[in-house]
């Protein structure tokens, strides 16, 4: 007996020394907010307009002012996201334990964010904080919280398998456009849960320093997945797979961020992106008024490709052949539908020879024909359109207009929004596109799929 006993305070004692030792761990690896001056108790410039199912969001001013006006004009749709955050997390990895081993592994993952994320981003995530009604009372950790979100896109990249990985894009340069620019569009296939198709917003930044540039995804999103600048510079981005990844860079859509606010033409962007210290692999939809590329980028690797006959496409797999021939390329191959979809979408973007109209680009993103022409059930991931995208995209700079999906998916009505006013602080309609009467009945069977089913 007094063996066990002294066996069993052995024990204990390694339990609360392995303990403290995680918890110091934690507490050193948990970003912290910066120390800010700036008075958040007043309005800002910033505002806000729910207008056809989207939000328009204009932030202005210092970091801290832009962040705080986030959280008081939309902080109640970004509760709703936190929440679907948590619920999907819950979801996906049903076992506690589990769920609890891999926030720890985030917490290694994120220990330099503070480091590698622009403090510019921190500040404004702490003007955010000053004014949301956390539904978790994180207390300190809603900061490294707000943080890991924008770091999650390359979190999953480096431990995520699934093959539900879907985005497709495409461009047709100015020699290839009716309106003499380039027309250029995407689909973003995000499954995390209805309130980011549902409450989808165009958010306006203005930097104090560098170009405006505008966001389609939600509220409270500082990163960019699609975006526009002033100039006129796209830039999107598509997951891709690479042996190689790094443990420390700026996170993708931040750096995108960063390029949209530098870059004056397509050429500078490809060049930054070139440049650009990322963890993770993916491919990259730029253009202006006259040219689209597509970058394919490792940490270790950037290949540029142009527009062939005027024409690019993109979906999730490498091209250049030694970056296809990696063994995390070939298994995305394998395991997604990245390749028919490339197909379909190669075969889409060619098979005209006559100049593009807005409306094409409209047909394309919307398609859900299998390459040899066979009709996919709706629904089917393969397809173009798998009745999963968060926000579908496409502009024409001739006519200086974006088109954005609204609600459900790509089947709603596409809001035609003029680019001038929209920079200059107003939301403007252009020519709107119609509703997808079939998709929008064939829908009713699947209804709103909770993730990753």
């Amino acid at each position: 007996m007094r063996f066990l006993r002294r066996l069993l305070a052995v024990f204990a004692l390694l339990a609360l020394c392995g303990g403290l030792t995680l918890a110091i761990f934690l507490d050193r690896a948990t970003p912290k907010p910066p120390i800010v001056q700036a008075d958040l108790t007043k309005q800002g410039p910033g505002k806000a307009l729910r207008a056809d199912d989207v939000w328009f969001i204009w932030l202005s001013g210092p970091p801290e002012v832009r962040g705080a006006d986030m959280a008081k004009l939309v902080g109640h749709v970004m509760r709703q996201i936190d929440e679907t955050m948590h619920a999907t997390f819950r979801e996906v990895i049903p076992s506690a334990p589990l769920r609890f081993a891999i926030e720890i592994a985030g917490r290694l993952f994120g220990r330099h964010l503070t480091t590698d994320i622009p403090l510019e981003i921190q500040r404004e995530i702490v003007g955010q904080m000053s004014h949301y009604d956390d539904p978790f009372g994180d207390g300190g950790g809603k900061f490294a919280r707000f943080m890991a979100y924008l770091a999650l896109h390359d979190l999953a990249q480096t431990v995520e398998k699934s093959p539900l990985v879907a985005c497709t894009g495409f461009g047709f340069d100015a020699t290839m456009s009716a309106s003499g620019g380039t027309i250029v569009g995407r689909n973003f296939d995000f499954e995390a849960g209805r309130v980011f198709d549902e409450q989808k917003s165009v958010t306006v930044f203005r930097p104090e320093s560098g170009y405006a540039f505008m966001s389609v995804a939600w509220p409270g999103m500082n990163g960019v997945v699609t975006g526009i600048n002033e100039k006129r510079v796209w830039v999107s981005v598509n997951a891709a797979r690479s042996d190689h990844e790094a443990p420390r860079g700026v996170p993708v859509s931040l750096a995108i961020r960063q390029v949209l606010e530098q870059a004056d033409s397509a050429e500078a962007a490809v060049e930054r992106i070139k440049q650009m210290p990322v963890r993770v692999a993916d491919l990259y939809l730029v253009a202006d008024a006259k040219h689209v590329y597509v970058v394919e980028k490792t940490p270790v690797a950037a290949v540029v490709r142009s527009a062939e006959n005027g024409r690019i496409a993109v979906a999730n797999h490498f091209l250049d052949p030694e970056l296809r021939a990696e063994r995390r390329n070939q298994e995305l191959e394998r395991k997604t539908s990245s390749l028919v979809r490339f197909e379909r979408m190669t075969q889409l973007v060619t098979q005209a020879a006559t100049k593009r109209e807005p409306e094409d680009a409209l047909v394309i993103l919307r398609d859900r024909l299998a390459p040899d022409g066979a009709p996919y059930p709706m629904g089917d991931r393969r397809a173009l359109d798998g009745y999963i995208a968060t926000h579908g995209v496409f502009a024409d700079f001739g006519k200086d207009v974006v088109w954005v999906s609204r609600a459900p998916h790509l089947s709603g009505e596409w809001v035609g929004i003029a680019l001038a006013p929209l920079f200059e602080g107003r939301f403007e309609r252009a020519q709107a596109m119609p509703k997808d009467a079939v998709a929008l009945e064939l829908g009713k069977d699947i209804g709103w799929r909770s993730p990753g089913k």
